[in-house]
């Protein structure tokens, strides 16, 4: 007695066949596909670089041939998105290179938990108004990341919860992925600061004391009194010019009017930043809100900081040796 062994393609191929014929009794089934595995293995062994059929299309023809009629179309069915969900897991479960990602996104979970919580605290902080990267600073804001991020990660813990509840997770989730973006360009944006950019490659404009920006100067004479319209030059004749004016300063005791400091005119029609103390002029919204100066509006004194100085001392007797800079600075301090 001699036994056919019938390759594994060969077998995997019947087994489809019968499946795309499952419609039928069966009966019907098993004398159709009677002898399919052994009449191609014995096809095979005549030639081994034969190539299998459809196996739908071969069961279509033993169908027409049996004179059965095809089945009929079964509508697919739209799937849900959680259906959707678990049959993309699905596949990908299937694929080691899928497998290898589900794995490290479940090891991760919890870190999107966490993010979660500080996303929207970063966007509370943004809507809130305050200036500088929308991170958290004071107390207030750290116990409000604290409570959102204790939040965001019991929310997700509660896998007891209905259907409802994983698809508001679900739209959350969706919600801070798309916020996180921007947020974090905001972040990037705001964090850059002066002290991060090299002194010795760029200038600012105007003056600076340490660190900060002048806005105004005020002259005192040799007896420590103010005085007015000081044009002031550096050795190279070049005008000392303060940072450019913001309208913020109130123009009366009330702070009823806003005012911005404001140029000089010189004799040849030039406008001066360098004739201190600058002065100041009105300034209101316009019909669109911004902050213009009021045409025609006569220029105000800004009052000097300190109404009197000590005086300067008589120079030194010839006989007294000259102090260098550096000690001169240091002793004025």
């Amino acid at each position: 007695m001699t036994t056919t062994t019938v390759p594994a393609q060969i077998a995997d191929f019947a087994r489809r066949v019968r499946a795309a014929l499952s419609d039928l009794p069966a009966e019907e089934v098993e004398e159709l596909t009677d002898g399919l595995e052994a009449d191609l293995a014995e096809g095979f062994a005549e030639d081994l670089r034969r190539e299998l059929p459809d196996p739908a299309a071969y069961a279509d023809e033993l169908r027409t041939a049996a004179g059965f009629p095809r089945p009929e179309p079964v509508a697919r069915r739209r799937m849900s998105p959680g259906e959707t969900w678990t049959d993309l897991v699905s596949r990908l479960s299937g694929n080691p290179a899928g497998s290898a990602v589900l794995d490290f996104l479940e090891t991760v979970r919890p870190v999107w938990w966490v993010a979660r919580g500080l996303v929207v605290t970063g966007w509370l902080i943004i809507l809130s108004g305050r200036n500088g990267a929308p991170v958290p600073r004071d107390v207030g804001e750290w116990t409000l990341a604290v409570l959102l991020v204790v939040a965001s990660v019991q929310w997700s813990r509660a896998r007891s919860r209905g259907t409802w509840w994983r698809r508001a997770l679900v739209g959350a989730n969706l919600v801070t992925a798309l916020a996180v973006v921007p947020l974090v360009g905001e972040i990037a944006y705001q964090s850059v600061s002066w002290d991060e950019v090299d002194a010795s490659g760029y200038a600012g404009p105007g003056l600076v004391l340490d660190g900060e920006p002048v806005t105004n100067v005020f002259a005192y004479d040799a007896q420590g009194n103010p005085i007015r319209d000081v044009q002031l030059y550096d050795a190279l004749g070049r005008p000392l010019v303060v940072e450019a004016p913001q309208y913020a300063d109130c123009l009366d005791e009330a702070c009823t009017e806003s005012g911005a400091l404001t140029s000089r005119a010189l004799e040849n029609g030039q406008s001066a930043w360098n004739v201190f103390p600058l002065r100041l002029i009105e300034w209101r919204p316009d019909e669109y809100g911004s902050e213009s100066p009021v045409v025609g509006a006569p220029t105000r004194e800004v009052d000097p900081p300190l109404l009197k100085v000590p005086a300067v001392a008589p120079l030194a007797p010839a006989s007294v040796e000259p102090m260098n800079p550096p000690e001169v600075a240091q002793n004025n301090r």
